[in-house]
């Protein structure tokens, strides 16, 4: 099978019977900062069901979301840049509280 026959059969292959959201910005991004919920062990791993908490992770993942913010400004759409823009706000102010609790653990 060629390349391009496989571009082709991949273009066709559709999931009828399992729904999954259209691939845009905003669940891209959204799936991303999953991954951070995961880190600051407010949400379970999907595999194991367990927490999961990596700090170092957390700010890793925010970091890479606020870069591809400045990477994207002015390619975006209203809508799309005030989502973004809340997005990181809301998980600073989140890995600021697991951070604090964390810290207050330790001493």
């Amino acid at each position: 099978m060629s390349d391009e026959e496989k571009r082709r059969e991949y273009e066709e292959v559709e999931f009828k019977d399992k729904e999954i959201p259209p691939v845009d910005f905003k669940n891209f991004i959204l799936g991303i900062s999953q991954s951070v919920l995961i880190y600051l062990g407010l949400s379970p791993d999907p595999i194991t069901g367990k927490e999961r908490k990596n700090l170092m992770l957390a700010k890793h993942t925010i970091d890479t979301i606020d870069m591809l913010r400045e990477k994207t400004k002015g390619n975006l759409s209203q809508e799309e840049e005030q989502f973004i823009n809340s997005l990181i706000t809301e998980l600073k102010l989140k890995f600021v509280e697991v951070y604090r609790r964390e810290k207050q653990k330790e001493n």
